[in-house]
């Protein structure tokens, strides 16, 4: 079924593959498809001052060729389309557009297929509508050859006067035979006709033949017509390939610019004209085009011609496209078969250690109630020690729990993302914020657990509190079970870590190779495979890894083992990791820091006066409330607030990078350890007055705490996730919560340290068992001065660091061709 408005839901009511047709060129497609990553990358909206910058990504393409920004919400409303599709079939042929056929190909993962060009296979019929407009062709049949200018801008689009008018004068200046559709509505708001100056066609005499329609088609395949002066419509720009008429381009609107700049840049069979053009450059252009330069372009040109023939006549005597039909078939099957694989396996990862937890939460009830598992067999009132069965039990129950809790929480977080489509802009925009309401329900399910639980388990009893807790889990296994059928599940990708190793692998048996200058030589996967992965493009960091994937002699081209020849996309993962360890190791001082409060805060609260109303006292573990409230109001504020005006100031979908994110987070938890300092000073002197201070002074310290997690540890997910290899998220985001869970053991080997050293020689212990026997200001202040070092650190790394992309255009080197991304 082909893609149109509403074509999906008819096609998915009838189990229909779906195809859309591609209408345009495959270059401005490509475009599209690449336009979140230009706008990560600060390409829009584009400014005054960068507009002749030059797109490495998309050569040859410049920064003013890209689509209005008025236009990008529909655009990629229409590239959803191609995205959700079995196959794209395009009108254009592969010797025209292979490489961003290609390209497009590995970006959808789906089959694309160029059958164009399309004219060509129905041709006009002579018909009594175009009979009326035959004087165009009586007109050129008393032409010299080729030494006509036809002008025509299509059907639909519109100048204003003012060009117009300069474009009349320099057809009138230029001395050059000239054909001109001037139709009615090719001026905003008036008569073209009636716009011309007074007595031109007069001056003009025959040299010129003005009419309000042409048959495009006869005129561009006339032997009198030499040069073509378009709008480059991608249905004009075909046709006059086709033909080997070379042009003067000059876009008005959309893939227009695209098309224009591929035409003279690109193929180099045109000249491209600038907006607000004056008549004295229109007149040395058509110079140029039809005299100076004309047969250079004319012989490109008619290598273009020859190569479209020739694949019309190919198109016309091959068979029915069953193996076409066949790979569209084949591929659906087998993203199907991956898809199911995929599902029992990282939704079987996170199912069972979430029947574990539940599981082990039922054992911990169990040791409540049944009396050879409670921690006293005994009727006396009082306990002293709990028996060995009871230990032996609760300890096994906490560690498998803690086992249970390593295998899940990564591969659930990961679950999660993927339930967003990258390739929709409203679920891409979405999943942006999936991270900050993530980390909503977190602090939500805390603020519950340190607030009704402990009020049940003190007030009540502990089982009943196990108890509530075993229900809760139930409950959660089973409305995560019930939503099965309606998850998306990523493609199963195969070992993450074989690639990597492989890559290794090629790197020794290759480590005598020069590294290649042609960044061409390197290798990549095949465009014709059906890859269920994105590829990422070749970088110059790490270059001496660039061996690995070296070409030699064409070997490249017969299939090899991959523990010989790795791709691009295998290195530059590799080069993801490494670049990811810098970022991680930094990550862990802010893992300290976090330990902190969870540590030292309650500690400072267990002292201070914890009353209100003169009735009810605060429990001091109940402060760590402060800080959930404190990371739920910043993310929601980012949510909701900040990042909304963030994207209208920067243009940035994402509002500011992943890093600035994190880096705000660690500024955050540095005025914290300051403000820590100041407020600890303030409670030793008041304590050595005899004085208590309330509690409240601790408020800014810990909601602080919060701020900072919901820009850092938020940040930190977002980075984890994204910017390590597709297939390496669920252990990316091990990576993440390794850095909490690592930072406490350093916590406790630091405080060791300190207690160690300071308490030297007889000297006063930093961190003494009594706090107020204790100089924690100093410790505050210590890590305050590691936190400064380490951003500085982190603010280098992130400086330089450059993020992941996939693939988005090519760079060509005489007859190869190698895709670039920045990553």
């Amino acid at each position: 079924m082909m893609e149109e408005e509403g074509a999906g839901s008819i096609a998915a009511s009838f189990n229909l593959p779906r195809m859309a047709l591609r209408t345009g060129g495959v270059l401005s497609l490509l475009v599209y498809l690449s336009l979140p990553s230009l706008r990560e990358k600060g390409y829009l909206p584009p400014q005054d001052h960068k507009l002749d910058e030059p797109l490495p990504e998309l050569p040859p393409l410049k920064v003013r060729d890209l689509p209005l920004q008025l236009l990008h919400e529909l655009l990629e409303t229409v590239v959803h389309q191609f995205k959700t599709s079995q196959g794209v079939i395009c009108n254009s042929f592969e010797e025209l557009e292979d490489s961003s056929i290609a390209q497009v190909h590995q970006i959808l993962s789906i089959p694309i297929f160029p059958i164009g060009p399309l004219h060509k296979h129905s041709p006009t019929s002579d018909t009594n509508y175009w009979a009326q407009y035959k004087t165009s062709i009586t007109w050129l049949n008393h032409q010299a050859p080729k030494s006509v200018l036809y002008v025509s801008f299509g059907s639909v689009e519109a100048i204003d006067k003012a060009d117009f008018l300069e474009l009349a004068s320099g057809l009138l200046e230029s001395k050059v035979p000239f054909l001109w559709v001037v139709r009615p509505g090719m001026i905003q708001g008036t008569n073209a006709y009636d716009s011309l100056p007074e007595g031109y066609l007069k001056m003009v005499g025959e040299r010129g033949h003005i009419v309000t329609w042409a048959p495009q088609l006869e005129v561009l395949s006339h032997p009198a017509v030499g040069s073509f002066w378009t709008h480059n419509g991608w249905n004009s720009t075909l046709e006059s390939i086709c033909e080997g008429v070379p042009m003067l381009c000059q876009p008005i609107n959309t893939d227009q610019y695209t098309n224009a700049r591929l035409v003279s840049d690109g193929w180099k069979i045109g000249l491209k004209l600038e907006k607000r053009v004056k008549r004295e450059e229109i007149v040395r252009s058509i110079s140029k085009l039809m005299l100076e330069d004309g047969g250079e372009m004319k012989s490109r040109i008619t290598s273009l011609k020859e190569k479209a023939t020739l694949c019309v006549k190919e198109v016309s005597s091959a068979a029915p496209p069953q193996e076409e039909e066949e790979e569209a078939a084949s591929f659906q099957t087998e993203q199907l078969a991956r898809s199911e694989h995929h599902h029992c396996r990282r939704n079987y990862v996170c199912g069972v250690p979430d029947n574990e937890n539940e599981l082990m939460t039922g054992i911990f009830t169990m040791t409540q109630y049944i009396p050879s598992l409670k921690p006293c067999n005994t009727t006396s009132s009082s306990c002293q020690h709990a028996s060995k069965v009871h230990e032996t039990v609760f300890f096994i129950a906490a560690y498998l729990m803690a086992l249970a809790t390593g295998g899940y929480k990564p591969c659930l977080e990961s679950f999660g993302g993927d339930q967003f489509d990258d390739n929709n802009p409203n679920e891409r925009k979405q999943k942006m914020s999936f991270f900050n309401w993530w980390n909503i329900a977190v602090c939500s399910g805390l603020f519950v657990g340190v607030t009704l639980i402990v009020y049940i388990q003190e007030n009540v009893s502990w089982g009943i509190g196990f108890i509530v807790l075993t229900i809760t889990m139930i409950v959660t296994v089973l409305v995560f079970v019930l939503g099965r059928p309606f998850y998306r599940y990523s493609t199963a990708l195969g070992s993450p870590l074989t690639p990597l190793v492989q890559v290794l692998v090629a790197a020794i048996a290759k480590i005598n190779l020069p590294y290649p200058s042609n960044p061409s030589l390197l290798h990549e996967a095949n465009g014709s495979n059906k890859l269920q992965r994105r590829l990422l493009g070749h970088t110059n960091r790490l270059s001496c890894n660039n061996r690995k994937k070296n070409e030699s002699n064409g070997v490249a081209k017969k299939k090899q083992s991959p523990w010989r020849l790795a791709t691009v996309t295998q290195v530059e993962e590799l080069k993801l990791i490494v670049t990811m360890i810098p970022i991680w190791l930094t990550s862990l001082v802010f893992g300290i820091g976090n330990a902190l409060g969870p540590t030292f805060f309650i500690k400072q609260g267990s002292v201070m006066n914890r009353k209100i109303f003169n009735h009810f006292e605060i429990p001091a573990a109940s402060m760590a409330i402060l800080s959930a409230i404190g990371m739920t109001a910043s993310l929601a504020f980012y949510d909701k607030v900040l990042l909304p005006y963030l994207r209208r100031v920067t243009g940035n979908e994402r509002g500011i990078n992943i890093l600035t994110r994190i880096g705000i987070g660690m500024v955050t938890l540095t005025i914290t350890m300051v403000v820590s300092a100041l407020v600890e000073r303030v409670r030793l002197n008041a304590f050595l007055q005899g004085k208590t201070i309330h509690v409240y002074w601790l408020v800014p310290q810990v909601l602080m705490s919060g701020i900072g997690d919901g820009f850092s540890l938020v940040g930190l997910q977002e980075y984890f996730y994204e910017q390590v290899p597709d297939s390496m998220r669920s252990l990316g985001m091990a990576f993440y919560l390794s850095v909490n869970d690592i930072g406490s053991f350093l916590m406790s080997f630091v405080i060791t340290i300190v207690d160690y050293v300071t308490g030297m020689n007889g000297g006063k212990k930093w961190i003494g068992k009594d706090v107020n026997d204790s100089r924690l200001e100093y410790f505050y202040w210590l890590f305050m001065v590691v936190f400064v070092l380490n951003l500085c650190v982190f603010v280098m790394l992130a400086k330089n660091y450059r993020y992941k992309n996939v693939k988005i255009g090519d760079i060509y080197d005489d007859e190869k061709r190698v895709e670039l991304a920045s990553v």
